[in-house]
């Protein structure tokens, strides 16, 4: 509920601060006084659209903050916490609006700057107000079903909920479906270069190492000739064989002879004796091992011309896939992996096809279920409001309920195989029909209606439906339009029976309705210094009677006017709602 409303220099307004509470609040003041100004700038704080022209003459900006305790309204707070506000740990919302001469306003929630849309989102949420104003939910169809199916009670609201989760199924799978479908094109484009490349790569064969080795292999077949003629030079080093004379084998062999004779007569010598010979064995095996180098030493340009091919390939592989072999290998792993998950995407498309089907078929029949209870509801609450709109001076009225369905070719399907347009209400198209005057035709509500009569419908909507808006403030502007004699009892009553249930403002001239409020303020015009001024004030019991008296016509100072302006108060403290 709103709980404060402090307005600093809006139109006429210098400063005001009104404090509010749960229940009945009422504002009167004579013709002119500014009491509309009070509903304006609360308007302007929960987003209605504003110009710089409310600000007061004199200033640079007018500031309007409006404080809620928005701890029964779960959707502002979820509005809030969406856009990353979070409400006090009372659940308190501060709602503020700068409006500056420049035309640079600003709005704010619990002190974040925030844009004007999600002001308005939010205020949406926490306050309704009826009369001249942008926030009337009566002008919006959309809101009339939500009266209707709170209206209707528990079971058409738990068959919505369960429709509500169906049909965010249904929404899913068609998003998914779609998404599959469309991306089919590139898909199958996606589907022959992955092929390809995956093949290329399969049909090389790579092995990991395989680039080294065949580098190495080049290397040794490209230079055969020169590995024969050092190999040769090396074992006729060693050998002795060709024009380098003494071998080195056999040179070891003849220093060892000559070291084993000198050794017999010195036994130091013995050691080395060892080591020459060991040497002597070392060398007739290189010398071996190179002749047998030497006969494996061919030169072939066939093998040489496969290496250079098998390089070049590899070569091609790398400037399209990697930097390396391993590299390639893993390109074509992943684009297998990606080709199977592709070939997978038709039978996937099927399954949702078939998932989609089904789910429409389950939110159609859940769809033509809440259709049918709210058909019944309709009739119900027709009647109940034609019969109350004699109540608030509407004695000729008459207020239906009007349910309609769309064709649409992707709609929910009902048992004859129809489709009909659908959102996550249902079916089901509501808005209300009425019709003021005897003979004529029921038409849109917000089409043919006056501010007060909307008034009075929705404080009817309120009274009959009070669990369908989910609103906890609302405000009634200009109710007493049009409405004199009994209908001005009954339409106190019915605003004082609604304040039990939700917050009540009501701006009224009529003292049969400013008697059964729980707080009464009083607007007046004060002129000081040259300038004008609004002013507020909470009324005692006293000042309600003198008010009251008033209201009621009275000069100031009759008694008579005043003791049945008592006599109204006394009788609204004893009423029965």
């Amino acid at each position: 509920m709103l709980t404060e409303l402090h307005i600093r220099e809006f139109a006429l307004i210098e400063e005001l601060r009104i404090e509010l509470g749960p229940g009945f609040t009422t504002i009167t003041g004579e013709t002119g006084a500014g009491k509309s100004i009070v509903i304006d700038a609360l308007s302007a704080a929960v987003g209605d659209r504003t110009i710089a022209d409310t600000v007061r003459t004199g200033a640079e900006q007018a500031v309007v903050e409006a404080v809620f305790d928005a701890s029964c309204a779960p959707k502002a707070l979820a509005a809030a916490a969406e856009a990353g506000i979070e409400a006090d740990a009372d659940g308190t919302l501060i709602l503020t609006r700068v409006i500056s001469t420049s035309g640079r306003h600003r709005c704010r929630v619990n002190g974040r700057s925030v844009p004007l849309s999600l002001l308005r989102e939010v205020g949406d949420r926490l306050v309704d107000i009826h009369g001249q104003h942008e926030h009337q939910a009566l002008i919006r169809d959309e809101n009339h079903l939500q009266f209707l199916d709170g209206y209707a009670g528990a079971d058409l609201l738990s068959l919505r909920t369960q429709y509500g989760q169906a049909f965010a199924e249904l929404a899913a799978a068609r998003v998914a479906r779609e998404k599959l479908a469309a991306a089919a094109r590139d898909r199958l484009r996606e589907v022959d270069l992955l092929r390809f490349q995956a093949e290329e790569i399969r049909s090389a064969g790579l092995s990991a190492d395989e680039e080294e080795q065949l580098l190495a292999t080049r290397a040794r077949l490209a230079n055969s000739e020169r590995l024969r003629e050092g190999a040769q030079s090396a074992h006729a080093l060693l050998s002795g064989v060709g024009e380098e004379g003494l071998g080195a084998v056999d040179a070891v062999r003849e220093a060892l002879r000559r070291v084993q004779e000198l050794a017999a007569l010195d036994r130091g010598l013995e050691e080395l004796a060892a080591s020459l010979e060991t040497t002597a064995y070392q060398l007739e095996d290189s010398a071996a091992t190179l002749l047998d180098y030497l006969d494996r030493i061919e030169a072939d340009p066939a093998t040489l011309d496969e290496i250079e091919e098998r390089l070049a390939l590899i070569s091609r592989l790398k400037r399209k896939y990697g930097e390396s072999v391993p590299e390639i290998i893993r390109f074509g792993e992943d684009a297998s992996a990606r080709l199977a998950e592709l070939d997978s995407a038709d039978e996937r498309l099927a399954e949702l096809e078939e998932e989609v089907k089904r789910l429409e078929t389950e939110a159609g029949r859940l769809a033509l279920g809440l259709s049918a209870l709210r058909q019944t509801a309709a009739r119900q609450l027709g009647k109940a409001l034609t019969g109350s709109l004699a109540d608030v001076g509407m004695q000729h009225g008459k207020l239906e309920v009007e349910l309609s369905r769309t064709p649409a070719a992707n709609g929910l399907p009902d048992e004859r195989g129809a489709r009909w347009q659908a959102d996550e209400r249902g079916i089901d198209v509501g808005r209300f029909v009425f019709s003021a005057n005897p003979g004529e035709p029921l038409k849109p509500l917000a089409a043919i209606a006056s501010g007060g009569e909307l008034s009075r419908v929705m404080l009817l909507l309120k009274s009959i439906c009070s669990r369908g808006h989910e609103i906890p403030t609302v405000v009634f502007d200009e109710i007493d339009s049009g409405i004199g004699g009994q209908a001005t009892h009954a339409v106190g009553s019915k605003l004082a029976e609604l304040s039990r249930r939700t917050q009540v403002l009501c701006v009224t001239h009529l003292p049969q309705i400013a008697r059964v409020a729980d707080r009464h303020y009083h607007v007046a015009k004060a002129t000081s210094g040259g300038r004008t001024r609004v002013t507020l004030e909470a009324l005692d019991e006293e000042r309600r009677v003198i008010e009251l008296a008033r209201m009621l016509g009275a000069r100031e100072g009759d008694r008579a006017a005043l003791e049945h302006a008592a006599e109204l108060l006394a009788g609204a403290r004893g009423r029965e709602v």
